[in-house]
């Protein structure tokens, strides 16, 4: 089972122009996208130990580990240096929100992963061998654990109404009344809520010093007390709470926001990428293209003068001789009918018409004998050679 085409070819696209191996890089990380359906593959930014950031691949997903017989899924983050495999790959544990990191033998503080594997990387430089260790070691001792839940609203402890005899109980003194400063200042800086509750517990504070006055009526204080822890817990649900919930929504929407820019960061570097690449495949083929160009013409620089008559050639030696001929047959027809046109106007005299066109007529009867011969050899019809 193979990759999709689509993230196969946007892999090699990622891994060529940055890693130095990216063949071996682009094999292994394949086949453990493969054997592992839970990792997938993305480009971040990574800050080294000493503070350099380096933009590498990052596999990030969860690793299937077996604890007390039960199947857990612990999240990851496989780094990948630009000199994998001469580097080791980098492992980290990513706990989520529901979850703590418990440092032990094979994770550190921060998360970072150790094993025999990459401490030994030289020798087996297998990142699927370095995956099945981690999950065993996680077996032996899980780098996580679930949060325990807070319970944010408890219900107080309803008090039982004594049954015997009363005794009678030394009440410890009075509480002090609040100072005037601190009751503004308090009702000032609370919400709307917050301040009815307040003026509430003011109210119910000073009832409950009338209250401890008397000594007898322990029913009373003891309600009393109930009451002010009511008005406590209702000031933290009022407030405490709705300004914790709005915190976390702040919270999610910031990671949200995060996330969004992390895809189009991404998106727009893929792109920028892939017109890199097709820029220099174009120089690339414009070059040579130049350079053919070049070529052609120097060739065509070192020829000489053209001669038009050896560019015309016939089948056989006969059809050339025979184009010859029909040639000065032709020219022949064209100089006597010159030759009668000067006579008719008078340009020469008879005795040289007579000697040329003599002459001329001679040398024409000559070719068209060769003329007729080189036809019949030819078996050409002798009405068509003119």
């Amino acid at each position: 089972m193979s990759l999709p085409l689509e993230l196969s070819q946007w892999l090699y696209r990622v891994l060529q122009p940055e890693y130095v191996n990216h063949e071996k890089t682009f094999t292994d990380s394949s086949l453990l996208l493969v054997t592992y359906k839970n990792l997938k593959p993305r480009t971040r930014i990574y800050i080294n130990e000493q503070g350099a950031p380096n933009l590498l691949l990052n596999i990030y997903g969860s690793l299937p580990t077996t604890i007390n017989n039960k199947v857990y899924k612990i999240p990851i983050e496989i780094w990948l240096p630009k000199s994998y495999p001469a580097e080791s790959p980098i492992v980290y544990v990513t706990p989520t929100e529901k979850m703590n990191l418990q440092p032990g033998n094979h994770v550190d503080n921060n998360g970072k992963c150790y094993s025999f594997s990459l401490s030994n990387w030289k020798e087996f430089s297998n990142i699927l061998n370095v995956l099945q260790e981690l999950s065993l070691n996680f077996s032996a001792e899980p780098p996580v654990y679930a949060k325990p839940v807070v319970q944010l609203q408890q219900k107080p402890q309803q008090l039982q109404r004594p049954t015997g005899p009363l005794k009678e109980v030394q009440s410890p003194p009075p509480l002090p009344p609040i100072p005037a400063e601190l009751r503004q200042s308090l009702l000032k800086s609370s919400s709307p809520s917050l301040t009815t509750a307040l003026e509430n517990g003011i109210k119910q504070l000073n009832f409950m010093d009338e209250v401890i006055d008397n000594k007898n009526d322990d029913i009373l204080r003891f309600k009393s007390i109930t009451s002010v822890e009511n008005i406590l817990q209702n000031i933290y649900d009022l407030d405490v709470f709705k300004r914790l919930e709005k915190t976390k929504l702040n919270v999610s929407g910031i990671q949200s926001s995060i996330g969004k820019f992390d895809k189009i960061f991404e998106f727009e570097f893929n792109e920028i990428d892939g017109l890199e690449q097709q820029i220099s495949i174009n120089s690339q083929i414009l070059s040579e293209k130049k350079t053919k160009a070049l070529q052609t013409i120097n060739e065509s620089n070192s020829f000489g003068a053209i001669n038009v008559d050896e560019i015309i050639s016939t089948e056989t030696v006969l059809y050339t001789q025979l184009y010859d001929l029909v040639s000065h047959d032709l020219a022949i027809e064209d100089t006597l009918y010159t030759l009668t046109k000067s006579f008719d106007h008078g340009n020469i005299p008879l005795q040289t018409f007579i000697k040329y066109t003599r002459n001329l007529s001679r040398e024409q009867f000559m070719n068209k004998a060769l003329i007729r011969k080189i036809s019949k050899l030819l078996n050409l019809d002798i009405s068509q050679v003119h």
